[in-house]
């Protein structure tokens, strides 16, 4: 294998890589209370899969939404229910791992705290919608007619 020599620092592209918006983080931490409280879902209101920002995201919401909520003393005790929705996200973000799940569960404060984690989330979701449809050269809204 040829030798590729070290890229000097003014050449790298490491600045053409965008850091996760805010709301990102907010996900991880939403996302994190419902895999460890699955039965807080019906605390979070006005959230759908599609408000979430990755994919990933979003496919993770929709398994935890979808499959039916494992009993709390079972969930405890094993990782079946978090094994389908391993299963079930991966339907639809194939890059998915069990691994993400975990820093998913470690970034969550504390997952009784999950309809917060829904306001921001929100928030930022509508924040970042709206920045989406005006337009740079004069602040009008876009109004989308589909």
């Amino acid at each position: 294998m040829p030798y590729a020599p070290e890229p000097e620092p003014e050449e790298d592209d490491l600045d053409t890589i965008a850091p996760p918006k805010p709301v990102f983080h907010v996900e991880q931490a939403l996302l994190g209370a419902l895999l460890l409280d699955p039965h807080r879902l019906g605390d979070v209101t006005g959230i759908a899969a599609d408000s979430f920002s990755t994919a990933t995201h979003a496919a993770l919401f929709a398994a935890i939404s979808t499959l039916p909520p494992p009993d709390p003393a079972e969930h405890a005790k094993n990782t079946k229910w978090l094994d389908r929705v391993l299963a079930t996200g991966r339907q639809q973000a194939r890059g998915l791992t069990a691994s993400y799940l975990h820093t998913l569960v470690q970034v969550c404060p504390w997952p009784r705290h999950a309809p917060a984690y829904a306001l921001p989330h929100r928030s930022l979701t509508l924040t970042a919608r709206w920045h989406d449809r005006v337009d740079p050269r004069g602040g009008e809204v876009k109004v989308s007619t589909g």
